[in-house]
């Protein structure tokens, strides 16, 4: 997926688009993030959260497929034909040429018993009584080291087209009582790694086939996973979410953690450390704040007060007897 990707126009008043890619090539003006609180009016520090502290526990974590191919394996088997010239394959051919390990068979408990149990206490300190109890161990190390590498080297920065979202003011935005900041997408902060997600019921897979682990379509070698000597999990695990959250239309800026301008004292509730970016104040266009916001005074003379948030214009979210809401310019 290309970096800086161009989106479509901020979706308003709840209207959630049902396409599962964002076109190409449609700019849009704004991307909002919905916040519970304002803490970031103080010097302009904004989290970048690692997958393990996503509120979607399934985000950024493969799934183990065992003794099943994900698409991405067949796509390679399509790939690797193609290099080979071949065209045509039916499954049962791409299985038998490109995906089945050679040769096939293995010294298991059944052929080799004198073999076993096994012994490898990279896995486990117990012995192994059977090849299918090894695989699956292995397959699940492999799982949980691309956890680990993942948590280590990507942070994501939540944004939305969605904007003006009673949904998402209720959500993110603490009932109401938080705040909707708006971004000028086209600055350059966010003009590298900024991606869409791709709303999808296929997660990313490691698939475990006769004793072969692949990620992604790519075959990973068993001393590879023992060593722990894994390639960089593909871009997709941290693009892929199910369809039950495409009424967000979200956006990822990622970053690595050594990009973080500080991280905080205090780790997060689940234990894991804060990494704070500054974001320019410039890139910021507007604050809308919640109609149920009880400091907003107090906030906006934050706001009033401060050099850094000058040219930032600021909204309240009103009520009308219509129970229609409206926002209310205040700076």
């Amino acid at each position: 997926m290309p970096l800086g990707c161009r989106i479509r126009k901020p979706v308003t008043d709840n209207s959630f688009p049902s396409s599962r890619r964002i076109p190409a090539s449609v700019e849009y003006a704004l991307i909002s993030k919905y916040m519970k609180d304002d803490r970031f009016l103080d010097n302009g520090m904004f989290r970048f959260t690692q997958p393990a502290s996503l509120n979607d526990v399934a985000d950024a974590r493969p799934v183990l497929q065992r003794d099943q191919y994900a698409p991405e394996d067949w796509a390679a088997a399509n790939a690797a034909a193609g290099r080979n010239g071949i065209y045509g394959l039916g499954t049962d051919q791409l299985e038998d040429m490109f995906l089945t390990p050679y040769p096939s068979w293995r010294l298991c408990e059944t052929v080799a018993p004198g073999l076993w149990p096994v012994h490898e206490p990279r896995l486990r300190e117990e012995p192994f009584t059977s090849i299918d109890e090894l695989d699956q161990a292995l397959a699940e190390r492999a799982v949980q080291l691309w956890l680990e590498q993942t948590n280590r080297s990507v942070l994501v920065f939540s944004l939305t087209t969605v904007v003006r979202s009673e949904m998402m003011h209720a959500y993110y935005g603490n009932d109401h009582n938080g705040l909707e900041v708006r971004f000028r997408s086209e600055h350059p902060f966010f003009s590298d790694r900024l991606h869409p997600i791709d709303y999808n019921d296929d997660p990313v897979s490691v698939s475990l086939n006769q004793g072969w682990v692949r990620l992604f379509g790519r075959t990973i070698k068993t001393e590879d996973i023992l060593n722990e000597n894994l390639p960089a999990p593909p871009l997709e695990l941290m693009l892929r979410k199910r369809n039950e959250w495409q009424h967000e239309n979200e956006m990822r800026l990622l970053r690595r953690p050594d990009e973080a301008s500080t991280v905080a004292e205090d780790p997060d509730p689940r234990g894991n450390p804060v990494f704070l970016f500054e974001v320019p104040s410039d890139a910021v266009h507007s604050i809308i704040l919640g109609y149920d916001n009880k400091e907003w005074k107090d906030v906006l003379g934050k706001i009033s007060g401060s050099s850094r948030w000058s040219g930032v214009e600021v909204y309240r979210r009103e009520k009308d007897q219509l129970q229609s809401v409206h926002e209310k310019r205040l700076l």
